[in-house]
């Protein structure tokens, strides 16, 4: 962090582009993107307004993300996944990992204190989904934001409980005043002690793709998760 909110400005600002991996093509939204609210004056801004339109940004991307890649999941799960990879934690860690303390200007008290304030790179990337939004558009915006989010995302994913799909299969059968749906085994190989099956899902008399398992209701469990996925993909398409 620089108290000096001048010195070797051009120097900051190209180390700043070259951590992000985005050149802006007005670099008065970097340069506001890094202005702490500590340091701000007239003539210099501070990030709070586009920190506050970068969350906003952040909300939409993440969530757009989450809703046509995980189609099986509801609200709640989505909503999970989401408020542990918006959290002032993850874009704190993102922050560090971006090294926007190096860049970002504060005051000068703030500047000599030996404790900043958590949430202060976590803001700082806010600011900057802010700032690439305004100079790029969405696209560039969403690029950036996935690329450095997309691991936390798929950690998130894989800590929500494995989901019960035969009951989901069932429910959604239900709901349509369909036939409850059926298992039907296909295959079977291997010894008594070591067998792995093969099961197909049949819904309203359709059957779709087969999976195989190590025991029956592994299988069948595999199966509904593949006519799951199909359906709720034709629903939302």
């Amino acid at each position: 962090m620089s108290s000096d909110p001048v010195e070797n400005d051009a120097e900051r600002f190209e180390s700043c582009q070259a951590a992000l991996g985005y050149r802006f093509f007005d670099g008065f939204l970097l340069q506001k993107a890094l202005t702490h609210s500590s340091i701000k004056d007239d003539d210099r801004p501070s990030n709070e307004r586009i920190e506050f339109l970068g969350d906003s940004v952040l909300g939409l991307v993440v969530s757009e993300f989450l809703f046509k890649t995980y189609r099986g999941y509801d609200e709640g799960e989505l909503t999970r996944i989401k408020s542990f990879v918006v959290s002032t934690a993850v874009l704190r860690r993102v922050g560090k990992h971006l090294r926007l303390g190096d860049f970002i200007t504060v005051g000068r008290g703030l500047a000599l204190s030996k404790q900043t304030p958590r949430t202060l790179l976590a803001d700082a990337f806010e600011a900057i989904v802010g700032a690439i939004y305004v100079d790029g558009g969405y696209e560039p915006a969403a690029a950036f934001i996935l690329k450095h989010l997309r691991s936390y995302i798929e950690a998130a994913h894989e800590e929500l409980p494995e989901k019960n799909y035969k009951s989901m299969l069932q429910n959604h059968a239900q709901k349509a005043s369909w036939k409850p749906p059926v298992y039907k085994l296909i295959h079977e190989v291997g010894p008594d002690h070591s067998k792995i099956f093969k099961v197909v899902a049949v819904v309203t008399g359709k059957e779709y793709y087969p999976a195989w398992g190590k025991s029956k209701k592994e299988a069948e469990q595999k199966a509904a998760k593949i006519a799951w996925d199909a359906l709720t993909r034709a629903d939302s398409e």
